[in-house]
């Protein structure tokens, strides 16, 4: 007789593991401690965990969200702890109750150890060590058609210090290098820096976009002027790119503006659930790509929290 229960459960596994393949950069955290907790349920049913241990770490993989040492640690600790666990339950019938449950116990900690601390440092990589001093200096938004379209006006709104929009349509990385001895002429205390997504549509290489933001990060440090990095994402599940605005931000200590808005562009816009079941007014894109006024403001909070980070909540303009 078919078991017919278990088809929800089914259902439900696999759109578990489709939302874990789609979940927004700086959630990933939430997405690991999910399966941990699940994995946690299965342990207290006396079912096997290392489905639920393994799952994460695949998806981690598949996404190819950037590598650094706390990722090889938290992979390292996930595949040793689903060997571990498979190997335990397979022996279940000569092994007692209580120890394999204790084993378990043991392994989800160690995996919530691992899991706590990747999510720790990436929140550190994507946030600035130090404040720095806010004048009355403006803050220019370099990028192309997500700047161009219009969220540095919304931005001028929030902000206490003048914005000047350096958006510009289908312009690369190495567009915005060439842009830089204009923009210093401006003597902006900061610019936010939205670029690199062209370079990946047009077939660019992930070194020479790397090169090139790193080369305006440096430049405007050194014209005393303070970069801030959006992160752009470049593919619906796994980036191409491989986290390249994480990796620059903690390794040259910018500030990140996460991808989350923009991701929200295409899932709050009229190509794609829950976007298609809103009403015009409702949604953040027209295109499932580019803001309309309601993504310029969504966008514009994420940068004003990510500029409140570098220059204190003094940058906020008050009511």
């Amino acid at each position: 007789m078919p078991n017919w229960h278990r088809i929800p459960i089914a259902v439900l596994f696999v759109i578990a593991i489709f939302c874990s393949l789609i979940v927004y950069s700086e959630f990933l955290l939430w997405m690991i401690l999910f399966w941990l907790c699940a994995a946690g349920i299965s342990s207290s049913r006396g079912t096997s965990i290392w489905p639920y241990l393994l799952i994460p770490g695949l998806v981690l993989i598949f996404k190819r969200v950037g590598w650094t040492p706390a990722l090889f640690i938290l992979l390292a600790t996930l595949l040793i702890a689903a060997v571990i666990s498979a190997n335990a339950f397979s022996k279940r019938q000569g092994v007692n109750r209580r120890i394999v449950g204790s084993q378990n116990r043991f392994l989800l900690g160690a995996c919530v150890i691992a899991a706590t601390w990747y999510g720790l440092s990436r929140f550190q990589d994507a946030n600035v060590s130090r404040m720095l001093k806010l004048d009355k200096r403006p803050i220019i938004c370099l990028g192309d058609s997500l700047t161009s379209f219009g969220y540095p006006q919304e931005l001028a709104k929030l902000l206490s210090v003048p914005i000047l929009n350096f958006g510009r349509e289908g312009i690369f990385s190495g567009d915005g290098v060439n842009v830089l001895p204009e923009i210093i002429t401006q003597n902006p205390q900061a610019v936010v820096i939205e670029l690199g997504g062209h370079d990946y549509n047009s077939g660019g290489s992930r070194a020479m976009c790397y090169k090139n933001l790193a080369n305006i990060i440096s430049t405007l440090r050194t014209a005393g002027i303070e970069p801030v990095l959006v992160e752009i994402p470049r593919g619906f599940i796994a980036d191409p790119f491989d986290g390249i605005e994480r990796e620059l931000a903690a390794e040259l200590d910018v500030q990140l503006i996460a991808d989350t808005p923009f991701r929200n562009f295409v899932f709050l816009g009229p190509v794609a659930p829950p976007g298609i079941w809103l009403s015009e007014q409702h949604r953040f894109s027209d295109d499932g790509l580019h803001p309309n006024a309601n993504g310029n403001r969504h966008l514009a909070n994420a940068v004003v929290r990510g500029l409140a980070r570098v220059f204190g909540s003094q940058i906020i303009r008050k009511p």
